[in-house]
């Protein structure tokens, strides 16, 4: 017991209904059957005796029994003669034998064997097999010095001291070069860690007294002090220094507080499992429970509660929220082959994943014994060979209306892990792209098959990076293109910039970590300031490009499994409209929302409203293969059929428009696995051809000039001109663009098509983006005046890049406010007005908008695509719509579509189907075996023409069965939110809930617990406040004012082990 009277840990006995007194109880086992003490029954104990050997002896007054406890050991397995010790935390099962040595580690729900490990005469470890496949060996060359070794001849050199074999002094390489080095000092107490990579060195200094850590230097200088832990009211207290940031950290028995100024967060253990508390008022508690497949004694944490403190402005109730997760392998016979998985939340049956080794197939199963997902796996279809280091040296996609897609993959010698040349097609024809690596096995250049040569850098010095594309052809402008980018201590970026600086993008931290601002070169610029709690209380936006609205408020509702049910937006004091949105209790799925019901049932989902219904017809794998559209009195007003070919890529749809064929699309690959052909019944064909770096060089007769690295040239007569020092496009014929710094499009300028200047008759066009890098303004202006303003809203708190409301103005008319509403896909199929106007959406299967159809069953606009995303026909362009090409905002004026990627809106040029400016995720290289030609080109976008990818994740899998694992949240800690800053991996965001305060302890403590206790229950997602408030301020000021309210992201996802 803690002090507290808190329960800390139970050593013997647990609670029990019966209260029986005979002498042979019935509760209690045999005494020649011992029980592991924590289930034991005591039912009166009255003394203790301890026995010099360790046992405790129990008198039980109330059944006349002495009972004794003792240490449990492992017993030996008399059918297998080993000793068997299950770990259900980290879901192992490990297996010794009679001498102690430790055998093989299995999955302790799966069954599946893990390792397997050899040893020498002298009982050392000699070999270790990971999953039957992946072998290494430990070579022990004297009592200090260890080698491991790969079957592909990599190795591993571990150096330990010669005074104390227990501490290891050096890891280095092949080349015996040290990679990184440790020193001890005085009482074997480390002193330093240095990394020979990139000269970073770690210190750490102790008191003389106590040996207990004092300080620590980190790699850029920074000191952290740490005081000496002293009582205090019987409370151990320690505190933390860097600069003027002091953290108090105290520790009470079982609980573990930290406090930075007025926040704090209070971890406290339990024999159940483990709790969190936070200042926000967030609690979450983690219990362990017992499964089938452990002992008595053992348990794991498999639920999950969260409660969430009342909302006083707006008014919004407290929310409990509950998830707990259990799964249950079995397996059939042999001869049938099958086996199969059951995955249990809150104690229903999700899905069960039936696995059939005889017919090749994994089917995904509802509770309902409806087929939700089908995985065929043939041979014919998709081979992947290895060799003998287990590397991949093929990869094959087999058709049966289509030629191979094949990849072979060279290596330059065993010792080597990256390929050096890949082989596209069959030989003779087949094209080769070589890739270029260091002795480090980093990427460091490549050559096309044409022979363009790329050379990557990464030059690390004093926390800057800086990154460098390079082409060989000096002729060739870009010919050099870098960036610099400065990280600080911890390793989060504080500034990127262009060549020479002309464009950067800056982030400002306070002493805690939080980000205060983010500028941009163009003279814009984010300021946050935050509450006690550190939420963020309020977003100023300074902006060139002017006002952008006066206000706009978000207010969510949500139940206790915290999915959405309420939600009202209001901007300029008008309402955008009030939604509620309700569930299937038994699967999750939305019921109702916008006047809508949703049916589900197997491969089919009906929308019915009262003016029309919308029904769609799946494969087993869910790709979609009939829509219908049918009016209130079951008219068929619209319907489509899409063919796909064995790899899942589309072939043929045909769209059928009142009872007669309207237009039927034909898709033909290469035998690269590139769309070749597009034919259209409308008269519209299109004919791809590509080079032998496999850019694309003609469509049809129109031939294609693209520079080093695929930077569009010239298109037919059109001749395109790019910044020197960028690769961004500046002109494109008579349209001009302007760029921020990392590559958004700013401005484009239409100049006059007789005098191609911009003076008199022009256009322009300005986008302005959040702090989220969200599209949330669209102007035109025409002959200097601005004509056109498109405002953007993002209402939706667990999608928050789906544009949920628009406004569409002119100089002349009133503002009408648009909402669009998304299904269960994000794909829209809603779109309704402030007037009463009532519109259906109809997209393909690349969420592509095809078809606006009004209340009455009319069509209302009409959209035609080219096989690289231009809109070849549109029967009613003044009915603004927002999305266009594969889902994304298009502006149909300019033949522009901004693609969200790496946490940027890249600008996709339609007339070519290339990008426009450079993510610097294209500075990061990485191969992609099935493209490897993508590394060479950093203007290359993918159409929709990849095979289909097969969800392989539990996280997929629940969705399907109808449960988004994405609206769940693991803790209530620091319940914030930040900008997304990351701009190389948008899943890995400023806005993680362990961000702030930078110095946290309890961090440290949950990355513990997820190692150990979570294995079987990761859901490491994070929570931020949500509603939104922008107000103006001046010429060009924007604030966000965050309400207390509740919205959620999810930028890691659920992991499950």
């Amino acid at each position: 017991m803690a002090k507290s009277g808190f329960l800390t840990q139970v050593i013997v006995g647990r609670v029990g209904k019966c209260d029986c007194h005979p002498i042979n109880c019935p509760c209690d086992d045999a005494v020649s059957n011992p029980l592991i003490a924590t289930q034991a029954l005591l039912h009166k104990p009255i003394s203790l005796a301890v026995h010099p050997n360790g046992n405790v002896y129990i008198a039980d007054q109330a059944n006349y029994k002495i009972k004794r406890v003792e240490t449990a050991k492992v017993q030996l397995s008399k059918s297998t003669n080993m000793y068997i010790l299950s770990s259900p935390a980290t879901d192992e099962i490990y297996y010794f034998d009679n001498k102690g040595q430790h055998l093989s580690t299995s999955s302790l729900l799966s069954g599946q064997l893990l390792y397997n490990f050899s040893y020498t005469a002298d009982q050392k470890l000699s070999k270790i097999l990971l999953r039957g496949k992946f072998k290494v060996e430990v070579v022990h060359l004297n009592s200090t010095q260890i080698v491991l070794k790969r079957r592909n001849g990599r190795e591993i050199h571990i150096t330990s001291a010669k005074q104390d074999n227990q501490l290891i002094e050096s890891v280095s390489g092949e080349t015996t070069e040290i990679i990184t080095s440790l020193e001890y000092g005085d009482r074997q107490l480390l002193v330093q860690i240095a990394s020979s990579n990139d000269g970073n060195s770690v210190h750490f200094g102790y008191h003389t007294a106590t040996s207990i850590l004092s300080n620590v230097t980190d790699a850029v200088g920074n000191v952290f002090e740490l005081s000496s832990p002293a009582f205090s009211s019987g409370i151990l207290v320690a505190k933390i220094t860097k600069e003027a940031s002091i953290q108090r950290i105290l520790i009470d028995d079982n609980e573990f507080v930290e406090k930075q100024g007025k926040t704090f967060t209070k971890l406290t253990s339990s024999p159940s499992g483990f709790a969190l508390d936070s200042s926000t008022g967030e609690k979450t508690l983690f219990e362990k429970m017992s499964n089938p497949l452990l002992l008595p004694n053992e348990e794991v944490v498999l639920k999950q509660k969260i409660s969430f403190p009342e909302v006083v402005k707006p008014a919004r109730r407290h929310l409990n929220h509950r998830v707990e997760w259990r799964n249950h392998v079995g397996r059939g016979s042999t001869s049938d082959g099958g086996a199969y998985r059951i995955v249990q939340v809150n104690g229903r049956n999700m899905f069960t994943v039936q696995f059939d080794r005889t017919q090749l197939t994994d089917t995904l199963i509802d509770n309902y014994d409806n087929d939700l997902l089908q995985i065929s796996w043939q041979e014919q279809y998709r081979q992947f060979k290895y060799d003998e280091q287990s590397r991949l040296v093929h990869i094959s996609f087999a058709s049966t209306v289509i030629p191979s897609i094949i990849r072979k993959i060279f290596y330059h010698s065993n010792s080597s892990s990256i390929p050096t040349t890949v082989q596209i097609g069959t030989e003779p024809e087949g094209n080769f792209t070589w890739i270029l690596n260091n002795s480090g096995n980093k990427i460091v250049g490549l050559i096309t098959p044409s022979g363009e040569k790329h050379n990557f850098f990464e030059i690390s010095n004093g926390g800057v990076k800086m990154i460098t594309y390079q082409t060989d052809d000096p002729s060739e402008r870009p010919g050099v293109i870098s960036y610099a980018i400065t990280y600080n201590a911890e390793d989060q970026i504080t500034r990127f910039s262009t060549e020479e600086g002309k464009k950067y993008f800056v982030v400002k931290r306070d002493e805690y970590g939080r980000i205060e601002s983010l500028n941009y070169s163009e003279s814009n610029s984010f300021q946050y300031t935050y509450d006690k709690d550190n939420r963020i209380s309020n977003i100023i936006m300074y902006s060139s490009s002017g006002a952008i609205l006066n206000s706009v408020y978000f207010n969510y509702e949500y139940d206790d499994l915290l999915k959405l049910v309420g939600l009202n937006a209001v901007t300029n004091e008008f309402e955008l409209g009030r939604q509620r949105f309700d569930y299937y209790a038994s699967s999750g799925l939305i019921h109702k929302m916008a006047n809508c019901t949703f049916e589900y049932s197997t491969q089919k989902r009906r929308i019915s409203h009262r003016m029309f219904s919308v029904d769609t017809h799946y494969l087993a794998d869910r790709k979609p293969v009939r829509l219908l559209l049918l009016s209130s009195a079951m008219a068929q007003i619209l319907e489509a059929s899409f063919e796909y070919d064995s790899l899942g890529r589309l072939t043929k749809t045909i769209w059928t428009v009142g009872g007669q064929t309207q237009t039927s699309e034909e898709h033909l690959y290469n035998p690269n696995g590139q769309l070749s052909k597009v034919v259209l019944s409308r008269g519209h064909q299109w004919s791809l051809a590509y080079d032998q770096n496999m850019r694309l060089k003609q469509i049809n007769n129109v031939k294609l000039k693209l520079g080093a690295g695929g930077l569009a040239q010239k298109l037919g007569d059109t001749i395109y001109e790019s910044d020197h020092k960028t690769g961004w496009i500046d002109q494109r014929g008579s349209y001009k663009f302007e760029y921020d710094s990392i590559g958004q499009l700013l401005q484009v300028n239409k100049s006059s098509e007789k005098t191609g200047e911009l003076k008199g008759d022009h256009l322009h066009y300005t986008y302005a983006y959040d702090d989220q890098n969200r599209l949330v303004k669209r102007t035109i202006g025409e002959n200097g005046r601005e004509s056109k303003v498109h405002i953007f809203y993002y209402a939706l708190p667990h999608k928050p890049h789906l544009i949920t409301h628009y406004t569409s103005s002119t100089l002349n008319d009133n503002q009408a406010i648009w909402t669009i509403h998304y299904n269960n896909d994000d794909e829209p199929f809603l779109l309704e007005n402030s007037s009463g106007q009532l519109y259906v959406v109809v997209v393909d299967p690349f969420k592509s908008t095809r078809f606006i159809v009004d209340y009455t069953g009319a069509i209302v606009r009409e959209l035609v695509y080219s096989p690289l995303g231009k809109v070849v026909e549109d029967t009613n362009p003044d009915l603004f719509f927002p999305l266009g090409y594969s889902g994304h905002f298009q502006d149909f004026e300019t033949d522009i579509v901004l693609v969200r990627e790496q946490n940027v809106l890249r600008p996709l040029d339609c007339t070519t189907g290339r990008f426009m400016s450079v993510s610097i995720s294209s500075f990061a290289p990485s191969i992609d075996l099935l493209h490897p030609e993508k590394l060479a080109d950093p203007w290359s976008f993918k159409h929709n023409t990849q095979p289909w990818a097969i969800p392989t994740d539990v996280g997929s899998w629940l969705k399907l069965a109808g449960v988004d694992f994405g609206q769940l949240v693991l803790s209530g800690t620091n319940s914030q939110r930040q900008p997304d800053v990351d701009l190389f991996n948008p899943l890995v965001t400023a806005s993680s809930s362990f961000q702030c305060p930078s110095l946290s302890l309890i961090r440290s403590q949950l990355c513990a617990l997820q190692d150990t206790q979570l294995q079987l229950f990761h859901q490491l997602l994070t929570m931020k406040p949500a509603s939104s408030n922008w107000q103006t301020a001046g010429r060009a000021k924007h604030e966000w004012n965050y309400l207390q309210d509740y919205q959620w992201h999810a930028p890691i996802g659920p992991v499950f082990v």
